[in-house]
């Protein structure tokens, strides 16, 4: 019968002609040279693909080449998949002078991902594996040399790139994509994504990473067919001519959707209720009890043995080969392929066009129904039968992550050990290819399969727990990261593991504090490691004394400059460069303040040699940025113009994400008096310290952005910004300061007057001598200048105004500035000869007192004598 031809309607294309319309155009810029980015966006069967598809004909038609990646929605794929497929293809047909030029001098960073592009060009080193300090800097290589061979690949024809079902990719996917999106509008690319909004909305961090995707492009959220898009569907489909009313009833019960639409009109025709012409409508239209009721009606007709074979495929996947099925079944090829053929008819399975032995489930929900109605003792034989299948055939790609998938599914004790084992090898290889993401839900997956044997205070759990929080922190998850290490600190800590609780508990804190503020809980987990761990010295307690001096900075500076420089001590008897290295980054954060200028120069020359030598050249780069910063203060400007070269240097060959580069050129910029530039490299260095998750961004972009704002008379477009700054972090003060300033240039003295009482409480204890102190007191200064002059021109004096406004306040602006140069050597002077600042401040007020008096009086507002007279 012809209505029931199983093909009818799976090529038809209707409607979305606002869509196809900004497509091709989007298609005919990029083969200009103008590349573009759509996504397609909506229910499982609303014709996201299909609309690809027609997208891509239009592609070939104009000469672009065509590359499909398809992403893997059930479990066990290795990290990037999709891109893996995208690069297979481009580089399939093409000779191999034309992929070396392609891959050029980042084979070695492609060929993590895609070790057969490497075998096939040769030669091709291996890259050292990251270190917990670099995984960043790693991971931008990977994605820039992706960046790169897409580019020239696009240089030699025009490409379109099609990313099916996103919402099942791994996140370091979709952070390619990010970068690469930011990259396209010089290309001769195009190229559409699609994924299941429903299914994106669940998960945060797709949504987001989605969202900035396509902010980069145009985004076509898909809806049904409407009713004459319906009638155009049914007609085009199954020829047949269908009254309103029943259109009316189709587009209620399916929302238009094409899948499903199509599936009723099949089951429509086979009851014998879809004919032309017809003026009577059916009672009742449902959905055989729903979409998965519908599928498995279309799975009736299959033999048992056929119906067997798609169980396992289920359990493999959407996308399933031969050889696996082969595997798994027990059945001989020829009768998997008879089998499957039969599947086909049904419109059940397709086998995948340019690839041999590869097999797909023709629409997700097929697989979904038949994978939900396996018992679930069958189904965790079947995933055991496929974990096993896979370990048999020895293929040359690793399939560890598909492996641990099959093996946690089972659910088995007997297999928790290989469910393990494997999860923590798909780990490895996800690190690797610097995909930390996936590197925390292998390790997520052990930790749940190691569940299965035992539970409790387990010293492996607390391994695995420590491996979880480290790769949290890799990815940039610091909360979740410090849940994961407490539940380790938990059981370390009843096994009575210091090694462990000391490990869990360094972990999430990556040697940084939060600026201002005291973490009072890290300080308690700090001092309990610092107690189970030998007193007579070992690198993880010289780690763990630097960091409890670090986090006590804000708190107890006394006590944490002591813990820095016993961390030191300690740490050159270990023997160790790494605890060495952590030990005087940690007394370099301590003395952070104009008296201890020489010891850090001398600690940052030390830890740029020894880093270097370790290789650890992320901690190198660190003390490079601030060395910089330190060679300024002492007035070596040629020397800090050096530093500043290796550090742009370094940054540029480590590549760097966080860039802090930007925040040097934009120091040296406002030095030069490039006051336009220097704002917008503070904008730039803002913007790529937010995506990196840089600490404290906001402090470097404050201060950097402030100065060239203040010097271009915009000062006050930071008050919203520093009051959030300030209720964040009350413990700096120079956003105090900087707000005073914007009062004062609103007119409002009353309320600067109060923040400058605020600070001055308990003789200014929030100005203490670190590195806010510089800035802080230039600012307290000027702010107090300016109250001072408001004072004295309108009160103490106001009887003398006679000259004009700019020579009382260019007079009072001259004897203020030289009376800060003095007051910085009094008082620079008397701490030379053994007397403390605070006793120095003290002198120099009572001698500025008399001096400014006199100066008001008989100079900045002299008596106008001729007045007098």
């Amino acid at each position: 019968m012809a209505d029931l031809d199983p093909n009818r309607g799976r090529e038809t294309f209707v409607g979305r002609s606002r869509e196809v319309a900004e497509i091709r155009a989007g298609i005919d810029g990029a083969i200009a040279g103008r590349g573009s980015l759509f996504t397609l966006a909506g229910e499982p069967g609303v014709g996201k693909s299909r609309l690809a598809q027609e997208a891509a004909a239009y592609a070939r038609a104009q000469g672009a080449r065509v590359v499909w990646g398809r992403c893997w929605e059930h479990g066990g794929a290795p990290a990037y998949w999709p891109w893996v497929q995208v690069l297979r293809g481009l580089s399939r047909d093409v000779d191999l002078a034309q992929l070396s030029k392609w891959m050029g001098s980042s084979a070695a960073e492609i060929a993590q991902i895609a070790p057969e592009l490497g075998n096939q060009i040769g030669g091709v080193p291996e890259l050292p594996s990251a270190s917990l300090g670099q995984p960043d800097k790693a991971r931008f290589r990977l994605f820039d040399s992706l960046n790169a061979f897409l580019g020239k690949a696009a240089q030699d024809g025009p490409i379109m790139i099609v990313l099916d079902d996103l919402h099942a990719a791994d996140p370091a996917s979709l952070r390619i994509l990010l970068a690469f999106s930011r990259q396209l509008r010089g290309m001769c690319t195009t190229v559409i994504a699609t994924y299941r909004a429903l299914e994106v909305k669940q998960l945060p961090e797709h949504a987001a990473l989605i969202a900035q995707v396509e902010r980069e492009g145009v985004a076509f959220p898909l809806l049904g067919l409407d009713e004459s898009n319906i009638v155009t569907f049914i007609e085009a489909a199954w020829g047949v001519s269908v009254n309103a009313l029943l259109v009316r009833r189709l587009r209620d019960l399916t929302e238009g959707n094409p899948f499903f639409l199509n599936a009723v009109l099949r089951q429509m025709a086979a009851e014998g209720q879809l004919a032309s012409g017809a003026s009577s409508v059916p009672a009742r239209l449902t959905l055989p009890r729903g979409v998965i009721e519908f599928i498995k009606g279309l799975i009736q007709p299959l033999p048992e043995d056929a119906r067997s074979v798609l169980d396992i495929a289920s359990v493999v996947g959407r996308d399933f080969n031969l050889n696996r099925l082969e595997a798994a079944s027990g059945l001989p090829r020829e009768a998997v392929t008879d089998l499957l053929d039969q599947a086909e008819l049904l419109e059940l399975v397709h086998e995948v066009r340019g690839a041999a032995g590869r097999y797909s489930f023709r629409h997700a929900l097929i697989r979904e129904a038949l994978y939900d109605a396996l018992p679930s003792s069958k189904r965790r034989r079947l995933h055991r039968a496929v974990a096993e299948a896979i370990r048999g055939l020895g293929e040359t790609r690793d399939p560890d992550a598909e492996i641990a998938y099959h093996y946690l599914q089972s659910a088995s004790l007997a297999d928790a050990d290989a469910a393990i084992e494997y999860s923590r090898r798909a780990a490895r290889g996800a690190e690797r290819s610097l995909a930390y993401e996936e590197v925390a839900h292998h390790l997520g997956n052990a930790i749940e399969a190691l569940a299965l044997k035992r539970g409790g205070d387990d010293p492996f759990l607390a391994e695995l727990l420590c491996d979880l929080g480290e790769a949290q922190v890799k990815t940039g998850d610091l909360a979740e990261a410090r849940k994961t290490c407490q539940r380790a600190t938990a059981i370390a800590r009843g096994v009575n593991r210091p090694d462990l609780f000391a490990r869990a508990v360094l972990a999430p804190g990556r040697y940084l504090g939060l600026s201002g503020v005291t973490d009072h809980g890290l300080v308690q987990l700090l001092n309990e490691a610092r107690s189970m761990l030998d007193d007579s010295g070992s690198p993880l307690l010289a780690q763990v004394l630097a960091r409890l001096g670090i986090e006590l900075y804000w708190s107890e500076r006394d006590q944490a400059v002591a813990l820095c420089q016993q961390a030191a001590d300690m740490a050159r008897g270990v023997n160790d460069p790494h605890t060495l290295i952590v030990a005087l980054w940690g007394r370099w954060l301590s003395l952070r303040n104009p008296d201890s200028l020489e010891q850090r120069l001398a600690d940052t020359s030390e830890m740029i040699r020894i880093a270097e030598s370790a290789g650890e050249r992320d901690f190198a780069l660190e003390a490079r940025f601030f060395r910089v910063a330190d060679l300024l203060e002492a007035g070596n400007i040629v020397g800090a113009d050096v530093e500043h070269r290796e550090y742009l240097a370094a940054e540029t060959e480590l590549r760097d994400r966080f860039g802090r580069g930007l925040l040097l050129e934009g120091m040296r910029a406002l030095m030069d008096g490039r006051l336009d530039e220097a704002e917008t490299l503070a904008k730039q260095a803002f913007v790529a310290g937010q995506q990196s998750g840089r600490p404290l961004t906001p402090n470097s972009f404050l201060i950097q952005h402030g100065m060239a704002l203040w010097e271009l008379g915009r000062f006050g477009e930071l008050e919203s910004t520093l009051r959030e700054f300030i209720a964040q972090s009350p413990m700096i003060p120079f956003a105090r300061c900087a707000l005073q300033l914007i009062l004062l240039q609103k007119g409002q003295p009353d309320e600067a007057r109060a923040e400058f009482e605020r600070l001055a409480e308990d003789e200014f204890r929030f100005v203490q001598r670190d590195w806010n102190w510089l800035p802080s007191k230039i600012l307290a200064d000027i702010t107090g200048w300016s109250l001072n002059y408001l004072v004295q021109r309108l009160w103490a004096f106001k009887d003398q105004i006679h000259l004009s406004e700019m020579q009382h306040a260019s007079r009072y602006v001259f004897i203020e500035s030289i009376g800060f140069v003095l007051d910085y050597l009094i008082i620079g002077g008397l701490n030379a000869i053994g007397i403390t600042p605070y006793i120095g401040f003290f002198l120099s007020a009572g001698f500025f007192t008399i001096w400014s008096y006199l100066w008001y009086k008989y100079w900045v507002f002299p008596e106008n004598k001729g007045k007098e007279a």
